[in-house]
């Protein structure tokens, strides 16, 4: 083999050596950046789509759209008069249909007296998982007093676990829903009843035995 092919093979055979390289190390930068980019998207997702729970205001238009289709037809669409409607056929209710419309106004309740609490003071705070709350407490001298008549009185697990549902429930519709028409007091229908932890009662004194 000539000199002057023998420098052109060992040419090619460097240019060839360093290509590799550098894909292989192109490769390894790319290969855990794009993993961890991937994990972190990933984990976003499931923090997006399980942490904020479901607006009532939704689950009551989908649970009582049977109802709603049999009992009021003819009335002009709309959250407030369509559970206007629904309540004054109460009696007639389907039970879901009915449980539904009751947390719909008491989750609507709470939102309009604490979507500003809520706005102003836990704007970076994810609905759901109590968060709410916790928010809320950690910041109760600033609260305003009909927000924190939500939640003061609440001080048993159960109860607080009911409130904080509650509360994480409005604060999510206020984010996914803003616009939403309230079912407010005007709706003729009992408001969802919060949990109450029963007081513990005494046992009866024992009579004491006969002749005595």
């Amino acid at each position: 083999m000539s000199t002057k092919r023998m420098i052109v093979v060992t040419m090619a055979v460097l240019a060839l050596g360093a290509g590799v390289g550098m894909a292989g190390k192109k490769g390894s930068l790319q290969r855990p950046l794009g993993g961890k980019l991937g994990a972190a998207k990933t984990a976003a997702g499931k923090l997006g789509a399980g942490s904020r729970p479901a607006a009532p205001r939704r689950r009551f238009i989908a649970i009582c759209r049977p109802d709603a289709q049999k009992l009021c037809q003819g009335v002009t669409p709309g959250d407030r008069r369509i559970a206007t409607c629904l309540a004054e056929h109460q009696q007639e209710l389907q039970p879901s249909c009915l449980r539904a419309l009751q947390r719909a106004r008491r989750v609507s309740a709470t939102r309009k007296d604490c979507a500003a609490d809520v706005s102003a003071l836990c704007k970076e705070v994810i609905p759901g998982g109590g968060r709410i709350l916790t928010c809320l407490r950690q910041n109760q001298d600033k609260v305003s007093a009909a927000c924190k008549a939500r939640f003061q009185k609440a001080d048993q697990p159960a109860e607080t676990a009911d409130v904080a549902a509650v509360l994480d429930e409005a604060a999510s519709e206020q984010v996914s829903d803003p616009a939403a028409e309230p079912i407010d007091q005007s709706v003729p229908i009992a408001e969802e009843a919060p949990v109450e932890t029963p007081p513990v009662e005494s046992p009866p004194a024992e009579s004491p035995p006969a002749g005595q």
